[in-house]
């Protein structure tokens, strides 16, 4: 038997490696790693959410003073010119805008006995 010679044209071959070069410059996919990520990055934001509503928690139950009526907060001045701080016992935020922020900022972090 003879080999056997099947022509092509020129258009069809063109055309057939345009199809070869996109279908092997595809991404391969492997949906179990997809799979795996996506639980992974689910895992990430429920661990988020709980870390949030227990910092939310842990600021709603402090007092943000202390026994002696002064204030936890540690504040600063931002270079915009704006008192933000820090409580030292909950971690929690005050800013413009937050609850008990001018209450706050009005009260002596230190005690007058020791301020002098």
């Amino acid at each position: 038997m003879k080999d056997e010679q099947v022509g092509i044209s020129k258009g069809d071959l063109s055309d057939l490696l345009r199809t070869v070069i996109t279908e092997t410059r595809k991404p391969i996919v492997d949906e179990a790693a997809v799979a795996a990520k996506e639980r992974h990055r689910q895992r990430l934001r429920d661990q988020q959410a709980e870390n949030d509503a227990k910092q939310a928690a842990k600021e709603r139950a402090c007092s943000h003073l202390r026994e002696d009526g002064t204030c936890r907060i540690a504040w600063h001045k931002n270079s915009d010119g704006v008192w933000r701080g820090v409580c030292q016992l909950c971690q929690g935020w005050f800013e413009p805008g937050k609850p008990d922020y001018a209450r706050m900022l009005k009260i002596p972090t230190r005690s007058a006995s020791v301020v002098g």
